[in-house]
């Protein structure tokens, strides 16, 4: 069962948070919310996934854990009672039959790269009114005064547009 450290959490925390950074590069972000739980995030290095897990405050027990992709949320998230027992599953992608890894693949061939951590590419997704992953990115490499928009439809894979946005100035 994983339960969270507190030990080493309240060892190192400042204002209830901890970060830190793993030898193959992941950075681990902790929070604590005193009496209710415990938030680990642990983002995979040089990527845009994360892994995400909510500890109960008093048993330090694992009470919900998934994946995410640019902090959504995907795959399947399981939550526990405090003796580790699955007690719900959600399936994030049931709605999308186009899953992260085609994205990538579809945005690599218009030469986009989404998975690439710092590169200035940002993935939202949708799944109402119809399933669709939006991938936003500067228009132009190191030039971020125009954003161009690329909607995915998450069924079937295809871009259905494209729109290059002007950025306001403040």
């Amino acid at each position: 069962m994983n339960v969270f450290n507190a030990r080493n959490f309240d060892e190192h925390k400042t204002a209830g948070h901890y970060a830190y950074t793993l030898p193959d590069g992941s950075e681990v972000e902790q929070w604590e919310s005193p009496g209710e739980h415990y938030l680990e995030e642990t983002r995979k290095a040089h990527t845009n996934y994360s892994t995400y897990r909510m500890f109960y405050f008093d048993t330090k027990s694992l009470m919900k854990e998934g994946e995410q992709f640019f902090r959504f949320p995907i795959g399947i998230w399981r939550t526990f009672d405090k003796q580790g027992h699955v007690i719900e599953e959600v399936d994030h992608d049931g709605a999308f039959r186009v899953g992260i890894e085609s994205l990538e693949t579809i945005m690599r061939e218009t030469g986009i790269e989404i998975n690439r951590r710092g590169n200035g590419v940002g993935v939202m997704r949708e799944e109402s009114p119809s399933p669709t992953y939006t991938v936003f990115f500067p228009n132009v490499p190191g030039d971020d005064s125009a954003i161009r928009f690329v909607v995915v439809d998450g069924i079937s894979g295809k871009i259905v547009s494209q729109v290059v946005k002007q950025r306001t100035k403040d």
